[in-house]
C-alpha cells in the first residue's frame, strides 16, 4: 500500500520529449525502442509513445520506491515486466523531473558501445563509447566498486540505476552522496581521476 504521490508534478512536453527522442548530444535522454544511443536503455520495442507516458504519470501516482536524497527524489515502479527509475529534483516551483529510464526487465534492451544487449536484469557493462563519458564512466564503476566494498547492495541500486541507463555523472554524484551521508572515505585515486 502507497500513501505517497507524485501525481501534481507537471510533466511537460519537452521532459516527454527528452525521455523519449533524447536531447542533440546523444548522452542526454532518448529511451525509446530503436534509437540505439550509447549507453543508453531502450523500452521494450512493444512500447509506444503512448505506453511510456502512461508509466510516467503510473509512476508519479503511485511509486513502489521512493528515496530522498538532498534536492532529489528517485521513483521506482514496476510496470508491465519493467523497472523503470524517475527522477525529480526540488526546486522553488516544487518537484521537477529529469530523467526517467527503464533499469531492466522483459524487453529492456541496453546499448553498450555500438552493442545492444537485452536486459533481463541489472547487469555489469561499461556504459559508452564517447571518449567523455568513457572516462567519467570508468571513475563512476570505479568509485562504485569502491562502495560495493563499504555498503549493502541495497544502498547501491540508485548509483547501480544510473550506471546501468548511461547516466555516468548521476552516478558519481549519487556515489558521492552515499559515501558522505556514512562519513566514508573516497580514496585519492578515485577522486582525482
Amino acid at each position: 500500500m502507497s500513501f505517497l504521490t507524485f501525481s501534481h508534478v507537471l510533466v511537460s512536453e519537452k521532459f516527454i520529449s527528452h525521455v523519449i527522442q533524447g536531447e542533440p548530444d546523444e548522452a542526454f535522454g532518448g529511451h525509446i525502442s530503436g534509437l540505439s544511443r550509447p549507453g543508453k536503455t531502450e523500452f521494450p520495442s512493444s512500447w509506444s509513445h503512448r505506453h511510456i507516458v502512461e508509466a510516467i504519470n503510473l509512476i508519479l501516482e503511485q511509486p513502489e520506491v521512493v528515496t530522498f536524497s538532498g534536492k532529489r527524489v528517485f521513483l521506482q515502479k514496476n510496470i508491465r515486466g519493467v523497472q523503470i527509475e524517475l527522477k525529480l529534483v526540488v526546486t522553488k516551483k516544487g518537484f521537477v523531473p529529469t530523467s526517467c529510464f527503464p533499469v531492466g526487465g522483459e524487453g529492456v534492451i541496453r546499448n553498450i558501445g555500438v552493442n545492444r544487449c537485452l536486459l533481463k536484469g541489472i547487469k555489469n557493462g561499461k556504459a559508452s563509447s564517447m571518449k567523455i563519458m568513457k572516462d567519467t564512466t570508468a571513475m563512476a564503476y570505479e568509485l562504485r566498486e569502491f562502495l560495493a566494498c563499504q555498503v549493502s547492495r541495497s544502498r547501491l541500486s540508485f548509483v547501480d540505476s544510473a550506471l546501468f541507463a548511461g547516466e555516468p555523472y548521476d552516478a558519481m554524484m549519487t556515489g558521492f552522496a552515499l559515501a558522505y551521508d556514512l562519513r566514508l572515505y573516497i580514496p585519492q585515486a578515485i577522486r582525482d581521476e
